[in-house]
C-alpha cells in the first residue's frame, strides 16, 4: 500500500526513532518497522517517500538538551525577591557604612601622619591616593563573600578579578613613578617604606570585617552569602 500524502502533525513526530531516521506517514501512523501504528494497513514507506523526516528535524541536539536542563536548574534555584522588600537590608546598610567609615579613617590617618612627619604636600597626597586605592581593592576582595575570609575566596578561580586587581596596580604604579603622570597628579615618588605604610593602612582598614566573619562562623550564626 502506498503512503497517503496527508499533512503530518507535530504530535506524531514525537514517536521514538528507529535507527537514524523516523519515517512518518500521512495516514497518522509510523511507517517504520517495530513501532506500533495507528493503522494495521499501513506499509513501510519507501526510501523516496516525501514524508520521511530526519531525526534532527524534531529531536534537539545534545547541547540544547544540556543547556535546557542547566537553565531549568538555575531558574529553580533562584528565589524571586519580594516586591515589598527593600533592595538593601538594614544590616547591609550598616556594614557598608562602617566599611566606608573605616576606609575614611585610614586615609585621613595616613594623610595626617605624613603632614606630622613633615613630608611635602605632594608626598602626602601620593600616600593618601595609594592608601585609598589599596583600601578600595581590599573592599572588593572582602565583599566577595560575607561568610568566607579573603584567603578562602582567593582560592577559587576568578580571572576577571585578577585582571581588575592587576590593571589597578599597574595604573597606580604608572601614576606614581612615570614623571609625566606624576607631575600631572602633583605626586611625589614614594620609597619602599611609604608603600608598605599604604598597603598596611589600606588592608588594616577592613581587618575588623574579616574578624567579624570568623566570629560569626565560630558562633554558629546564620551565614550571609
Amino acid at each position: 500500500m502506498r503512503c497517503r500524502s496527508h499533512p503530518t502533525r507535530a504530535s506524531h513526530l514525537r514517536q521514538p526513532a528507529q535507527g537514524n531516521v523516523i519515517r512518518v506517514c500521512g495516514a497518522r501512523a509510523n511507517c517504520g518497522p517495530g513501532i506500533n501504528t495507528h493503522s494495521s494497513n499501513v506499509a513501510a514507506c519507501p526510501a523516496s517517500c516525501p514524508h520521511r523526516i530526519s531525526r534532527t528535524h524534531y529531536r534537539p541536539s545534545m547541547f540544547n538538551r544540556i543547556r535546557g536542563r542547566a537553565w531549568r536548574a538555575w531558574s529553580h534555584a533562584q528565589h524571586p525577591r519580594d516586591p515589598g522588600e527593600s533592595l538593601l537590608s538594614r544590616r547591609q546598610l550598616t556594614l557598608s557604612f562602617f566599611q566606608g567609615f573605616s576606609v575614611l579613617v585610614a586615609v585621613i590617618a595616613v594623610f595626617a601622619a605624613a603632614l606630622y612627619r613633615g613630608q611635602p604636600e605632594t608626598t602626602a597626597r601620593a600616600l593618601t591616593f595609594v592608601t585609598l586605592v589599596i583600601a578600595n581593592l581590599t573592599l572588593i576582595l572582602a565583599n566577595r563573600s560575607w561568610s568566607r575570609i579573603i584567603v578562602t575566596t582567593l582560592r577559587g578561580p576568578n580571572p576577571a578579578l585578577w585582571w581588575v586587581v592587576g590593571g589597578t596596580i599597574a595604573v597606580l604604579v604608572l601614576s606614581i613613578y612615570v614623571p609625566f603622570l606624576r607631575s600631572l597628579f602633583r605626586f611625589s615618588a614614594l620609597d619602599f617604606v611609604d608603600i608598605v605604610i599604604c598597603f598596611a593602612a589600606g588592608g588594616a582598614s577592613l581587618l575588623w570585617f574579616e574578624v567579624w566573619k570568623l566570629f560569626r562562623k565560630s558562633s554558629g550564626a546564620p551565614q550571609p552569602t
